[in-house]
């Protein structure tokens, strides 16, 4: 089936089909006892063809009038009269639908369970269709795997990964942008510009996040300008190009990568704008381009998070560039973390449409489910992000870029992703060398508490945040030595 919000009338014909030879032929296995085997065969081919005759109406209908409803069909073809056909067909298969369940009521009564009540059945089985239902619609919301798949990782790179981290979900996430705004002008494929590396231990309750920054010199695999958020667009697989980025990364960090999320940057806008707007904690006041934020807390709506996400131009607020704006992201991330836990069902309602537009993933419905619980069951506390060490490396084909820095990469790693029995040397990283033109910039680790923490002593700081406050001064995490 097509991962769409409803099916055509040729799959709804092919699963009518097949649900009807399933019973049919269970019917006739209990009923006759197989006491001739090729009566018991006849008997099937014959009610194959009876229901094929029967249903390929339905799919001959659905190619004609591009899947409309049952009425529509006749409507359309054949005027009122065909309407009146199409009510009687409805009913036939209506009909037919009712001695199979009857046929099935037999089945079970006799094979399986003699005593079952017939009224016990149908309530087990409406139950049934009606959970598979349910399940169906919420898992067809998710574009699942239309991105491709992520596929072993590349000869040499299995000796880089661990075994001990075999039980845990190591999920890289996407945030993929355009280069402009115009949805005519844009490049379609867009870039990786948000890059974050996300594992999730459910055993212990932890969740460490890694963020790559976009502007990571990787050499020729990123295209002309060199960087990591060009490895997706420039591809040389145009139907997996998340498989080609997560590749490289388990190759020169050592990082398993068992599945992925890619959310287009467009949805930032809706999906705040969705929960009413969010509470963030705006660390320095920002200005370009018209826009402005006020240092502090504030609620800010679609429009403003993505200026607070976006900026790293107004140098007085963020000299470092992309660099501030990874940290501005954490108080985003924190901030989004806070809302969550306190989504409604009606929030989860608003938000369908929006994750069905802009969000795909290699997960199934079950493991996104397994996924959110376990994260939001994660304390504030126990919730780790850090950034790659970088320094700003000298031009790459006149583009600015920066150079991981692989003895501070190696620390970081080993420290929060790394079994303590099977350290990371620094020049297992297989990131290409290259001269630079500053400090190194440390990986400057925190805990989500802690994020939420630097606004703690403003006098409108929210309470959540001044209790997170309290939990980071009691349990910090120390940065690496630069």
């Amino acid at each position: 089936m097509l991962r769409t919000s409803q099916i055509s009338g040729g799959q709804l014909a092919a699963l009518l089909l097949v649900s009807r030879l399933s019973v049919a032929m269970t019917y006739s296995a209990t009923r006759h006892q197989l006491s001739n085997g090729l009566d018991f065969v006849l008997s099937i081919v014959l009610q194959s063809v009876l229901l094929l005759l029967l249903f390929l109406p339905l799919w001959w209908f659905s190619r004609r009038t591009g899947g409309a409803g049952t009425l529509d069909y006749g409507y359309l073809l054949f005027g009122r009269g065909g309407a009146v056909l199409a009510v009687m067909y409805a009913l036939i298969c209506l009909y037919v639908q009712g001695v199979e369940l009857i046929r099935f009521r037999y089945f079970v009564a006799t094979a399986l369970s003699p005593d079952m009540p017939v009224v016990i059945l149908c309530i087990v089985l409406v139950l049934g269709l009606a959970f598979g239902g349910i399940y169906w619609y919420v898992g067809s919301i998710f574009n699942t795997g239309e991105m491709g798949s992520l596929a072993p990782p590349e000869s040499g790179a299995d000796a880089l990964v661990p075994d001990e981290l075999s039980g845990t979900m190591n999920i890289l996430v996407l945030g993929i942008d355009y280069s402009t705004e115009d949805a005519v002008k844009r490049d379609p494929i867009g870039q990786t510009d948000m890059i974050l590396y996300v594992r999730v231990n459910g055993s212990d309750h932890t969740m460490t996040m890694l963020q790559i920054p976009r502007d990571t010199l990787v050499g020729e695999i990123g295209g002309s300008a060199g960087k990591i958020n060009g490895i997706f667009a420039n591809s040389a697989d145009k139907e997996n190009r998340v498989n080609t980025l997560a590749q490289y990364i388990t190759k020169v960090f050592g990082l398993p990568i068992d599945d992925y999320v890619t959310i287009d940057m467009d949805s930032l806008r809706e999906i705040v704008d969705v929960f009413g707007g969010i509470e963030v904690y705006v660390p320095v006041t920002m200005e370009y381009d018209g826009s402005r934020l006020e240092q502090g807390w504030r609620v800010l709506m679609g429009a403003e998070c993505e200026f607070f996400l976006r900026q790293r131009k107004d140098t007085s607020a963020t000299p470092r560039g992309d660099i501030d704006r990874l940290a501005n992201q954490q108080y985003f991330y924190s901030a989004l973390f806070r809302r969550v836990r306190t989504a409604t069902v009606g929030d989860i309602i608003k938000l369908t449409p929006v994750v069905q537009k802009y969000i795909n993933t290699s997960l199934n419905f079950m493991e996104l489910v397994q996924l959110g619980m376990s994260v939001l069951s994660i304390p504030s506390e126990n919730i780790i992000i850090g950034r790659l060490p970088v320094a700003r490396g000298e031009l790459y084909n006149g583009q600015d870029v920066m150079v991981c820095a692989k003895a501070e990469t190696a620390e970081f790693l080993n420290e929060y992703f790394r079994p303590a029995d099977d350290p990371l040397a620094a020049q297992q990283i297989g990131t290409p060398d290259w001269g630079t033109r500053s400090e190194v910039i440390g990986a400057e680790v925190r805990r989500m508490g802690e994020v939420d923490a630097v606004g703690g002593s403003d006098a409108n700081a929210p309470a959540d945040a001044q209790q997170a406050a309290q939990q980071a001064n009691a349990a910090s995490v120390q940065q690496p030595a630069a």
